[in-house]
């Protein structure tokens, strides 16, 4: 087949895909549904309380655009898109933004996204998306404290980074899956607005991947060859309310931790504390 057919073929598949996009890539917009995900989230280890998705950037590289070429460069001097995912509990993509250039913020991105109007409407819930510090802290969406205190602050960090792990990983398996999303597959030769459609039409094929239990090869998943580009980490803004709800987080969930983590360090101290407890009883 030539480069010429083969174009036709993706284009028309890729249109015939994105006519079912919201059926197979849709963040749930009912409590009950979001209730449903926040049990799956627990079951699956997260120690975080009521989480809905987590959300990362990641960059897919593409040739030199006609039109434009400066905005689609990107910190690490490279062309590219700078892709928003959020992801569920089990690897699949609940939303995807694929629209914005390289050298895009991703608090820009988020903000231009249809999922920041849906968050915004569920204020005042208790359910949250996670993000790292290039992300901003509001009401629904936590990201880290940038210079925590130790104790609760610091437990809050550490639980916080290790539930937004799942992105990540969301990110190698789709890369993997489909090595054209990953730099060692080389630009993709297309416009940005193509590219766009392809990283859309790949974010399908995963999710219907994932919905019908398809194995993952132990070698399949590639790890994120370029975490960060585009932004600079700690550069998202934290809002009063943001904050405010962050720190009754720490205050509700993640006040004892410091206890806890001195039992797990100094278990002889754990024996000790047992053992005159039950010396007094």
């Amino acid at each position: 087949m030539s480069q010429g057919q083969f174009s036709k073929v993706l284009r028309r598949v890729s249109q015939a895909f994105l006519k079912r996009v919201k059926q197979i890539i849709s963040m749930p917009l009912d409590v009950g549904a979001l209730d449903v995900v926040k049990r799956q989230f627990e079951e699956g280890g997260s120690r975080f309380p009521h989480v809905i998705g987590v959300v990362d950037g990641t960059h897919v590289a593409i040739v030199p655009p006609r039109h434009n070429e400066d905005i689609f460069r990107n910190r690490k001097l490279f062309h590219s898109l700078n892709v928003m995912v959020v992801c569920g509990p089990s690897l699949q993509i609940l939303s995807l933004n694929a629209k914005f250039p390289g050298n895009s913020h991703d608090a820009h991105v988020i903000r231009q996204s249809g999922i920041w109007q849906r968050l915004r409407s569920m204020e005042g819930q208790d359910m949250w998306l996670l993000g790292d510090r290039g992300y901003p802290c509001t009401p629904w969406l936590m990201t880290p404290y940038s210079k925590p205190r130790p104790g609760p602050q610091t437990a809050f960090n550490s639980v916080l980074t290790a539930t937004r792990q799942l992105v990540e990983h969301t990110i190698g398996v789709l890369k993997g899956r489909f090595r054209v999303l990953h730099r060692t597959g080389g630009d993709i030769m297309y416009s940005p607005e193509m590219v766009s459609k392809i990283v859309v039409l790949c974010a399908i094929l995963h999710n219907i991947a994932v919905r019908s239990c398809v194995e993952l090869p132990q070698t399949e998943e590639l790890p994120d060859e370029e975490p960060g580009v585009g932004r600079t980490l700690g550069g998202g803004s934290v809002s009063l309310r943001g904050n405010k709800i962050r720190a009754r987080i720490v205050r509700d969930y993640f006040r004892y931790s410091e206890i806890f983590h001195m039992f797990f360090i100094f278990p002889k101290v754990t024996v000790f504390l047992c053992s005159v407890c039950s010396d007094v009883i």
